[in-house]
């Protein structure tokens, strides 16, 4: 699966945008906002720093009408920088801690 987005979701509107799988993270101040933008990762995948220039790159681009939140299962360390130094926000169903070249070396870079 690829990652997919949804534009401009109303704050109130966000429990019914977000999968069930991620709806745990899904806090009382975001759906305050007035409205928020989302990306969607597979559930069952770890997001590398190059999955994630990939799909900011596609999927974002210049977008910059509401804040961002990234839905992910995991991500290693230099993805987790990588959506911050793009501001977004990025909300993981777990903590990894492993870097890009712990989980390539590790998994052959099999999504985990």
């Amino acid at each position: 699966m690829k990652p997919t987005r949804r534009l401009r979701v109303r704050g109130d509107e966000l429990r019914a945008a977000v999968p069930s799988h991620y709806q745990s993270l899904v806090l009382p101040r975001f759906t305050r906002l007035a409205e928020v933008n989302l990306l969607f990762f597979p559930r069952e995948e770890v997001i590398t720093s190059t999955i994630a220039r990939r799909a900011v790159e596609r999927l974002v681009g210049d977008e910059k009408s509401a804040p961002w939140l990234a839905f992910v299962k995991e991500t290693t360390v230099e993805a987790r920088d990588f959506f911050v130094e793009a501001g977004i926000q990025v909300l993981p169903l777990r903590e990894f801690g492993w870097t890009d070249e712990r989980y390539h070396a590790v998994t052959g870079g099999r999504p985990h």
